[in-house]
């Protein structure tokens, strides 16, 4: 039951895209355009924090000028210690200007926060299509923009959703390296047990983060806020059926990865790009099935 449950949600989502390619084609249009135009403009608006990075070139330059004339005069040897020579020099100027320092770590979060933010918009306009898909067949390009009201309460429970992840992965892999530390000596076996015991302390953290993967039908279907809709998704989940899931998608993209790498470079790239955003868009169509069967 469960299985053909899985099987159902992929059929779903393979017969939902072949049946509209040209409204799918036009939604991943406009929004590859709004991102690049958001992107455009959210860099416009950070740049200034990255005005130390054109300082701190200039810093680096001038300081290595005689390693290039050197290099220029025929001493090689000089060669492999510029990259050294520049991170040092890089560690000193920033030492010495800690505002500067200061500067681009606030750039380099905005700029994170704006790519998030981006995702975050795009993939909750593409759940709200599949969820219109599943009850009515259809939807409208408007919808992929009918879900800006909310979009915060999406941000905020994905940061939460994030956060689990990421302090959940680096607790457990401090956790690992303390245990294996305490429990063997040698080098070999510490490693090994590093590994195995990451994965298994992992497991209740994926757990969770199965049980929680529901929170963004909930927010672009009902509105809900962020911890309201990550609660109703830990209650309803089925942790086989979004594992099945999840399992299915991720062999398809090894498959595809491994069919690629046959091709030149640049080409599999291309390839590996369209077909990566073609299984996001089945995911989440698939995603919808699932949560419209079980809520």
């Amino acid at each position: 039951m469960r299985k053909d449950l899985v099987v159902q949600a992929v059929k779903f989502s393979f017969v939902t895209l072949t049946k509209r390619p040209l409204f799918f084609l036009k939604v991943s249009l406009i929004s590859i355009f709004v991102g690049v135009f958001a992107f455009f403009v959210g860099v416009l608006l950070i740049s200034p924090f990255f005005i130390p990075l054109y300082n701190l070139s200039l810093y680096i330059s001038k300081s290595l000028s005689a390693y290039s004339m050197g290099m220029a005069a025929g001493q090689d040897m000089l060669a492999p210690a510029l990259p050294k020579a520049s991170l040092m020099l890089s560690l000193y100027y920033l030492k010495n200007n800690p505002w500067s320092f200061i500067s681009l770590i606030v750039g380099f979060l905005a700029l994170m926060s704006l790519i998030k933010m981006i995702y975050d918009f795009t993939n909750l306009g593409f759940t709200r299509i599949a969820i219109d898909f599943y009850d009515e067949g259809k939807s409208s390009i408007k919808m992929f923009f009918s879900r800006v009201p909310v979009f915060f309460k999406y941000l905020f429970a994905s940061m939460i959703y994030n956060f689990i992840l990421w302090v959940g992965l680096l607790s457990t892999f401090l956790l690992s390296i303390m245990i294996a530390s305490r429990t063997f000596a040698h080098p070999d076996y510490k490693a090994m047990a590093i590994f195995v015991y990451f994965i298994f302390l992992s497991i209740p953290i994926f757990y969770f983060l199965i049980k929680f993967w529901l929170y963004s039908y909930f927010i672009a279907d009902k509105n809900m806020g962020a911890i309201q809709s990550l609660r109703s998704s830990y209650q309803v989940s089925s942790f086989l059926e979004v594992f099945l899931l999840g399992t299915l998608f991720f062999v398809f993209y090894l498959l595809l990865s491994l069919f690629f790498s046959l091709f030149p470079v640049g080409v599999s790239k291309i390839l590996g790009f369209v077909s990566n955003f073609i299984l996001w868009f089945l995911g989440i169509f698939a995603g919808a099935f699932l949560y419209r069967r079980l809520t």
